[in-house]
């Protein structure tokens, strides 16, 4: 296979600032600046992959509330598609508006944007973005995009839409971002992975087509939506259910539940289940936790029902994860 392309850097602006006033601006791929901050790290990586395809990687946790806005990384006439493995991420871009999760994914057609992204905290964004004309589609695959992503492509306004995600989306974009492989070795690597995630959603597109955005939230319950979410998080390990954590931020439990939806497209039962999957996730990984001990620190009692609950969230099982390079 021919690995023609380039890891080039080209010069993108980013600006950073965070609820409590901390600020950061600079190049988006000055990866020295961009992981030290005093409010968090944000890690963004662009790679230039066979036939003009670009891949973009992101990986942001912070301490606090921040937004960021980003010049145009979408080269003109493509579309973007954007997966999520975590996190929750409200975008304004260009007017098109909205929340993405790891509970969808993202099609874009914006010609010459610059996107406004508020990253809620506390919990880490891991997320990848395809860049490609439609030409592309069918000489990596073999086969023509499904007739929705095929009207997107031909769409003169900008649009942002919205598609379902599978666990194999999630298992896809984290392991990209995880991988420790470098060189050559990393490309061959993520020209594969690019050619499997775009495979998922030429066939989950075909099945339940693109839609728009339809979680709109006021200030007022983003605020509370908020303040119960970094409760979950400081609390973990013994996170109060959604009757107590209710009573906490004022709000009756039913309404919560369907603010808390909209802010981050989960329950306050899903989310604190997913939460503590991906702290086992990390923690296996990086720290090298048993399975045994990371299953019974997420509130699993046994460890088949941890292995099916990871399984379903990330599309491989713990062990799997931890051999994964």
């Amino acid at each position: 296979m021919s690995m023609a392309g380039s890891f080039e850097k080209p010069t993108v602006e980013v600006k950073l600032e965070a609820e409590g006033g901390g600020r950061h601006a600079g190049s988006a791929y000055d990866s020295e600046a961009m992981s030290a901050l005093p409010f968090g790290t944000c890690e963004l990586e662009r790679f230039e992959l066979n036939d003009g395809v670009i891949l973009h990687l992101t990986r942001m946790h912070f301490r606090e509330e921040t937004e960021m806005e980003i010049g145009n990384t979408q080269p003109p006439g493509t579309v973007s598609f954007m997966g999520c493995a975590s996190g929750v991420v409200h975008y304004d871009l260009n007017g098109c508006d909205g929340v993405f999760t790891n509970r969808d994914n993202l099609a874009m057609h914006l010609p010459e944007h610059r996107g406004t992204f508020r990253v809620m905290p506390g919990k880490a964004v891991c997320a990848a973005g395809i860049c490609l004309r439609e030409e592309m589609i069918e000489s990596r695959l073999g086969f023509a995009p499904p007739k929705a992503m095929h009207r997107l492509f031909h769409m003169e306004e900008r649009t942002v839409q919205h598609f379902e995600t599978r666990p194999e989306v999630r298992f896809l974009c984290a392991m990209m971002n995880d991988s420790q492989l470098g060189g050559e070795t990393r490309r061959l690597h993520l020209e594969g992975t690019v050619n499997a995630l775009l495979a998922v959603y030429c066939d989950v597109i075909r099945q339940s087509g693109l839609k728009e955005d339809e979680r709109a939230i006021s200030e007022h319950d983003r605020s509370t939506a908020c303040a119960a979410q970094d409760i979950v998080l400081s609390r973990l390990a013994d996170a109060p259910g959604l009757e107590d954590l209710s009573k906490e931020v004022g709000m009756a439990p039913r309404r919560l539940n369907e603010v808390f939806r909209q802010a981050f497209g989960e329950t306050v039962a899903e989310f604190t289940r997913n939460a503590r999957l991906d702290e086992a996730a990390r923690r296996i990984k990086l720290e090298r936790v048993s399975i045994k001990q990371a299953a019974w620190d997420a509130g699993y009692r046994h460890v088949a029902n941890f292995s099916r609950a990871f399984q379903s969230r990330f599309g491989c099982t713990p062990g799997d994860h931890s051999r994964r390079p």
